[in-house]
């Protein structure tokens, strides 16, 4: 310890050297935050629908009408969930209730919103894409500052890819509820009625690692869907 700390003590005597030295050692760390900072921006305007980039997204990673989009680092079981409600939209699955689709999009939530591998930190919060979009900036919000407060911490710590990923989707069942939901838009005030309502149950597995233990977080979540203009949009995760 005192061999390093003369060795520094060395380094930084020199006035005119000093400031070379900073600008050597810090130089990375804003190169990282740089990076960082950017791929967050980018994730976060796509997932809160702010960009006009979504003319350039591949096909198999939209769905145009009503809007969908993937990451383009999707998982393997990402890629998958996203094909099946695609096809569901689109008319190439076989027959398909709402219950089918409700159902296809908490799926699809489930798998990116509790997945940390392919994210790059805190500000890249998945799923987004699946919650009601009038409330989207706030459950984005609310999702930043808890489930993935401290991902980046965590990426720091472990690397992203040794972090959660839901490998399977045990099971999901959905059903048509019988009663109405109220909304409200959170910016405006205005109260809307939906009598389209759906719940859903969906449970999953985590891919086991040696580094993170996945053990301590959901794998389990009931959600209250609604028809929002043509969109299933996820209104209550609990």
């Amino acid at each position: 310890m005192k061999k390093l700390y003369k060795r520094i003590y060395h380094l930084f005597k020199d006035k005119k050297k000093r400031y070379l030295y900073l600008i050597l050692i810090i130089l990375p760390f804003l190169i990282a935050i740089g990076v960082a900072g950017f791929f967050g921006y980018k994730n976060v305007k796509a997932l809160l629908n702010t960009s006009n980039d979504v003319a350039e997204i591949a096909n198999e990673y939209k769905i145009e009408n009503p809007e969908y989009i993937l990451r383009d680092n999707a998982t393997q079981l990402q890629l998958e969930l996203f094909s099946e409600l695609k096809s569901m939209y689109e008319g190439s699955a076989e027959e398909s209730t709402d219950v089918d689709i409700a159902t296809a999009v908490c799926k699809n939530f489930v798998a990116d919103f509790y997945t940390w591998s392919n994210k790059v930190g805190q500000y890249d919060v998945g799923g987004m894409y699946y919650v009601f979009e009038p409330q989207r900036k706030n459950i984005y919000t609310q999702a930043r500052d808890t489930f993935y407060n401290r991902l980046s911490d965590y990426i720091s710590e472990y690397g992203a890819e040794n972090l959660l990923e839901v490998e399977s989707i045990v099971s999901a069942t959905g059903n048509e509820s019988s009663d109405e939901y109220i909304s409200k838009n959170p910016e405006t005030g205005v109260e809307d009625s939906h009598t389209d309502v759906y719940n859903v149950n969906v449970s999953w597995t985590y891919k086991a690692n040696d580094k993170f233990a996945p053990s301590k977080y959901a794998t389990s979540m009931s959600f209250v869907v609604i028809e929002n203009g043509g969109r299933y949009e996820i209104v209550e995760a609990h």
